[in-house]
């Protein structure tokens, strides 16, 4: 099996989540267009050399995970969360109905057992004096990731952590492919969580860690949404702890 598992899936879909505006993806977005849309942002495909290794063999529980996972934790951006090795971050500006939005995405591959993780996390972009209808926003938020992937939501459940609302869903399509995304929205910003499985096999205790492993708490500095990221450092929003 290529190295390439998630390329089948096309461009990962992750809705900025507008409120009441549109948000669903009309127009199909490319690898050579990766901010084409105003309700969207694209995860291009990414060579092999790109990728991080694999970790080695590590415990097949989930407190067992957690002890030995790099956990990464931005207290500006009020959230931590632990990956099975250290994730790629990257900062995109995508061009959104209301204004310009800074997305920060976190990822890593697990290559020997075809999974991919994801965590994103943005300021929300909505014009003063305007309010946010967060249940509105999850449904179109998930629509729009549903849309993405060319994938169908097969199961939605309700999420509080920390007094926030959010989604859990599952969604897969044929092929085997199968994903599982997480949704919240707290403190004025916008969190996805997200691991796609090739095989459809989400029930392992890698991606239940992962997702027992966010933690939501009020930012100590919130981003400006248009603030450039910081060139001296390379992790600007988080610092990865071991």
């Amino acid at each position: 099996m290529s190295v390439h598992w998630f390329r089948p899936i096309g461009p990962i879909l992750l809705s900025l989540g507008l409120g009441s505006l549109s948000i669903g993806c009309t127009n199909q977005v490319t690898t050579s267009q990766p901010a084409a849309q105003p309700g969207g942002i694209a995860l291009p495909d990414m060579a092999p050399a790109a990728l991080l290794p694999s970790p080695s063999a590590t415990p097949n529980t989930i407190a067992g995970l957690l002890k030995t996972w790099p956990r990464y934790q931005s207290p500006q951006a009020g959230f931590s969360v632990a990956f099975p090795a250290k994730p790629q971050e990257e900062t995109s500006r995508v061009p959104t109905e209301v204004g310009p939005a800074e997305v920060i995405m976190l990822r890593y591959q697990d290559r020997p057992a075809k999974r991919f993780y994801l965590f994103a996390h943005n300021r929300f972009p909505v014009p003063a004096g305007t309010g946010v209808d967060v249940a509105k926003a999850l449904d179109a938020s998930r629509d729009s990731i549903a849309k993405g992937i060319s994938a169908k939501v097969v199961s939605e459940k309700p999420l509080q952590q920390s007094g926030f609302q959010g989604r859990d869903l599952e969604l897969s399509r044929s092929g085997g492919f199968a994903a599982r995304v997480r949704i919240f929205y707290a403190n004025g910003i916008w969190y996805r969580a997200i691991v796609a499985a090739e095989d459809g096999k989400l029930k392992v205790p890698q991606v239940q860690a992962f997702f027992d492993s966010i933690q939501l708490m009020s930012p100590t500095e919130p981003r400006k949404p248009n603030a450039a990221p910081a060139q001296s450092n390379p992790s600007p929003t988080g610092t990865p702890r071991p």
